[in-house]
């Protein structure tokens, strides 16, 4: 045994950590779950309403797989006074890690530690996360997160069975900007600070995930991140500074706060085609009958809605109200399918956005035990959390709970298809021209329609032209006819110069010359009406 003190990302952690080395058999070793959940009562994530679903799920895996569950045990770590988005709840993250610990329940001699956390902010997630990859303990989440593309090298023990992994979305506005062959990127992230704790730090989170991997294409791809704070100012200090780096902007901010950047966007002449303005959120409820609608109608053909698809199947299972499951032939007990309808029932309660938030939550759970279930029944050797994680990679599940398809990509994240959106200026809505599958890490046209831009040419706009903004554009334009016209003026006066000159010097030397010299012409044939006859040359 020995002490290791060291600091993981901003925070300091203490643990006893215990030397073993020895090869400990499967069948001596149950599985020791630990679900920690953070998060205020008003939302989704709050203790009180995914505990339920999580024992209810977990009861039906007993039976299902009574072998592998076989003198497991289930410890809940819940704070439903903190949000996972702040100070505090973070704190508490790291104040349930540290119990875990001290009270055992990460030692192999224990049993097999597998960690369910639906945290939906990274504030208190990466506590956890980091800490589970010091101890090699895999850890699945349900939740929001953002660290499958980010930064899966800090947490290679992290599986995401999130349908709303936002990390899908920034690989695919990185693919949008290099498809396009943009070269200058830039940023308004809005801080926010007068809005709601949470928005404010899922935002701010985004935000940074955002500009992080965006920087990773450097130098390919110039990115200036502009700050704003739409909370306490207008939006046309941070749009004049964004666009005087590109004609490429990404907008990060709230759904609800999108419209009113694009109208002082209008205000800065900006509706014209020339801008290309990639939003994270579709823009809904656009018209309210007021006299920016025209305005905002405007600006919606030069906006890219990067966004999760709408045909996705378990997006759209999620928002489905469950049906009556017929039983399963697999299941050895009528009581098993009443648990399973159980599972059912509790959700035809839930509201769409609950159900939502459950189903990959029941995933999790179901798709976990069906690999411990594999591993226990096939291996005699214990595995840490880094291989395990491995075993679910570049794989199809197929869960009995909510009947979905569950495929994981090779990066240990539920696959997430990406819809690219425009503006059909004809049908007055959105509609798909681009997808990317997180599972291929490609972008392809879509079959049913191609991109548009506003300004009608197939090309899609220049981040940059040499000339950038339109009052500067105007000056250097009226300065440029000025330089010409003084240039224009030099010349002329050094040509009538040159041509007086060269004229006196004419006079002197003809009043020099001898008469011998015939070309010299006399003043009576230099007169108009006196010409030399043509006959004479």
């Amino acid at each position: 045994m020995y002490l290791s003190l060291y600091s993981t990302h901003g925070y300091l952690v203490t643990f006893l950590v215990y030397a073993v080395r020895e090869t400990v058999l499967v069948q001596a070793i149950p599985l020791n779950l630990v679900g920690i959940f953070i998060s205020l009562n008003s939302t989704g994530y709050s203790p009180g309403a995914l505990e339920p679903i999580f024992d209810l799920t977990l009861r039906e895996m007993t039976f299902r797989y009574p072998e592998t569950f076989r003198g497991f045990t289930w410890t809940k770590m819940a704070s439903a006074d903190v949000s996972a988005c702040s100070v505090e709840g973070r704190e508490s993250a790291i104040q349930h890690m540290a119990s875990l610990y001290q009270q055992g329940r990460f030692s192999r001699r224990n049993g097999r530690p597998v960690i369910f956390a639906p945290l939906a902010c990274p504030m208190a997630f990466y506590p956890v996360a980091d800490m589970a990859r010091e101890m090699d303990v895999l850890v699945g989440t349900c939740a929001i997160t953002n660290v499958a593309y980010v930064e899966k090298g800090r947490f290679p023990t992290v599986l995401s069975f999130s349908s709303v992994d936002m990390s899908a979305h920034y690989a695919a506005v990185t693919s949008v900007v290099q498809h396009f062959n943009w070269k200058n990127v830039a940023v308004i992230s809005d801080a926010m600070t007068r809005s709601d704790s949470r928005v404010n730090v899922v935002n701010q989170e985004m935000c940074r995930a955002l500009v992080a991997l965006l920087q990773d294409l450097d130098p390919i791809v110039n990115v200036l991140e502009v700050q704003a704070d739409s909370t306490t100012q207008n939006w046309t200090t941070p749009l004049r500074i964004a666009h005087e780096h590109s004609r490429i902007v990404l907008t990060c901010t709230a759904q609800d706060r999108i419209r009113s950047l694009l109208l002082e966007a209008a205000d800065l002449h900006m509706a014209d085609g020339d801008y290309v303005f990639l939003l994270l959120y579709r823009i809904v409820n656009w018209r309210r009958n007021d006299s920016s609608d025209e305005k905002v109608s405007k600006m919606l053909p030069s906006t890219m809605v990067v966004q999760r698809s709408i045909r996705d199947a378990s997006t759209q299972q999620a928002l489905q109200t469950p049906r009556e499951r017929p039983s399963n032939n697999s299941l050895d007990t009528s009581s098993s399918v009443q648990r399973s309808s159980n599972v059912s029932e509790m959700m035809l309660t839930m509201s769409e956005y609950l159900r939502a938030v459950a189903m990959p939550c029941i995933d999790n759970l179901e798709i976990v035990a069906q690999v411990m279930h594999e591993v226990s029944s096939s291996s005699a050797t214990y595995i840490g959390g880094r291989e395990l994680a491995r075993t679910f990679y570049n794989r199809s599940f197929t869960t009995l709970l909510t009947e979905s398809e569950v495929k994981m990509t090779s990066r240990g994240t539920r696959r997430s298809i990406i819809d690219v959106l425009q503006f059909n200026s004809t049908q007055q809505d959105f509609e798909s021209v681009l997808i990317f599958d997180s599972a291929t890490f490609k972008l392809q046209k879509s079959s049913t329609s191609r991109v548009r831009w506003k300004s009608g040419s197939d090309d899609a706009p220049p981040d940059r032209v040499p000339c950038m903004i339109a009052e500067r554009c105007r000056a250097e334009q009226e300065a440029r006819r000025n330089q010409e016209i003084a240039a224009g003026a030099s010349c002329a006066t050094v040509f009538s110069i040159l041509l007086v000159a060269g004229f006196i010097e004419i006079l002197r030397r003809r009043q020099s010359a001898p008469d011998s010299f015939w070309w010299w012409l006399s003043d009576h044939n230099l007169r108009s009406h006196n010409r030399i006859p043509a006959y004479m040359l």
